[in-house]
């Protein structure tokens, strides 16, 4: 679905990204792990098209892509209007499995989105992107503002609703919270990307991702 091929990516004299190359393929969960300041938000920037690299190559297949930030705003004054307005306006919307989500964390329709939490904002964004079918989800720092109960709950649901057809990019600077449900890994680190796509060998050699990230 997403090929980087030899991708270099610099900001005046600062090199963020130096020949670059990996891939995100249907049907898997990923980890993008790295600290603050090593490329990862390039690396979304590049997949979004909001920037362009100095070198190598960005493609995406035709593809629905849902990215999740702190950034992702909703329609409406209520829980309410956003319904409505995805019902309009994605004919892909699935209002059954969308209320089967929230209906973990006792939201109500009627409540303002102004009075929400960020960290529920991220979940109620990540599951209209779940409830509209879209190809690949990219969701920047899933467990931001919840607390464990709710991450435990939101980390089972992606799990559960990813299909085959569908795959998930989790960004984050944290292994150790989200390990338990990576099928790949994509470490960015001093300008590269190392790519891993038999996690649970590196889970059980090194006793954690995280250990081996640190490796």
């Amino acid at each position: 679905m997403i090929h980087f091929h030899n991708v270099s990516k610099r900001f005046g004299k600062k090199v963020v990204l130096n020949e670059v190359s990996f891939s995100i393929e249907r049907g898997y969960i990923y980890g993008m792990i790295g600290e603050n300041g090593y490329g990862k938000t390039t690396i979304i920037n590049l997949i979004m098209g909001h920037k362009q690299p100095n070198k190598g190559t960005v493609h995406l297949d035709d593809i629905k892509i849902e990215y999740i930030n702190d950034h992702a705003s909703l329609y409406g004054d209520t829980l309410e209007d956003t319904v409505k307005f995805y019902k309009l306006a994605d004919k892909t919307f699935d209002e059954e499995v969308f209320l089967k989500i929230i209906s973990d964390y006792n939201i109500d329709y009627k409540d303002s989105i102004k009075g929400l939490s960020k960290g529920i904002l991220r979940v109620i964004r990540t599951a209209f992107a779940i409830s509209t079918k879209c190809d690949i989800l990219i969701i920047d720092e899933l467990l931001d503002g919840l607390d464990v109960k709710k991450r435990d709950v939101i980390l089972k649901q992606l799990f559960e609703y990813k299909t085959d057809e569908m795959s998930i990019l989790i960004v984050d600077h944290n292994l150790k919270d989200i390990e338990q449900i990576l099928d790949r890994v994509l470490f960015v680190k001093d300008n590269k990307v190392n790519q891993h796509n038999e996690v649970m060998k590196i889970y059980e050699e090194f006793e954690g991702l995280d250990n081996f990230f640190k490796n």
